[in-house]
């Protein structure tokens, strides 16, 4: 009984492209598949940029000192935010200054927002909001640099491409405790 020394496979796509592939057009289709791919791959990418937010803007920093109501001091920040509804953002608020050699952060707050949290967001693509984040006593007196910092983590296509888009406002300078 012969046996064939070199087993073929009965998969027929992958018989169709070894037989594409032995011809002379193998190497041209190939050549041409790939660019077709990358092509796309591309424009797709050209076309998501065009619908991704594309900023969020610190519009107003302010601390309210302990009032009868609450124990600490707040800082209140107005954020104006873009929104698109297949995108979550991911923000943080700091607190930051140079001593020494080194930078000293205090983290004051995380968010996440997003369609998908079981936000309603009207069909506007700005969206302004009032963060009132509390300052701990363990905080120091003195001059500050506050930052605000988000990711949006946007899906397109049904989730077939993905993309990170960072921002961090620009600093702006805060004082806590007395003046």
């Amino acid at each position: 009984m012969p046996t064939d020394p070199a087993p073929r496979s009965h998969f027929w796509p992958l018989i169709w492209v070894v037989s594409a592939w032995r011809t002379h057009l193998g190497l041209l289709a190939f050549l041409l598949a790939l660019g077709l791919t990358w092509g796309g791959l591309w424009l797709d990418g050209r076309a998501f940029m065009g619908v991704q937010p594309a900023r969020s803007e610190v519009r107003r920093v302010q601390v309210l000192s302990a009032s009868a109501h609450s124990v600490v001091p707040v800082l209140q920040v107005e954020i104006e935010a873009s929104h698109s509804p297949n995108c979550t953002r991911m923000s943080q608020n700091v607190l930051y200054r140079q001593e020494r050699d080194s930078t000293v952060v205090y983290l004051l707050g995380l968010s996440i927002t997003g369609d998908g949290l079981g936000t309603a967001w009207p069909s506007a693509t700005e969206h302004g909001f009032l963060l009132n984040l509390p300052i701990p006593s363990a905080i120091p007196e003195g001059e500050y640099e506050y930052s605000y910092r988000s990711v949006y983590l946007c899906s397109w296509l049904g989730g077939f491409l993905q993309r990170r888009v960072s921002f961090d406002s620009p600093p702006v300078p805060v004082r806590v405790g007395p003046p």
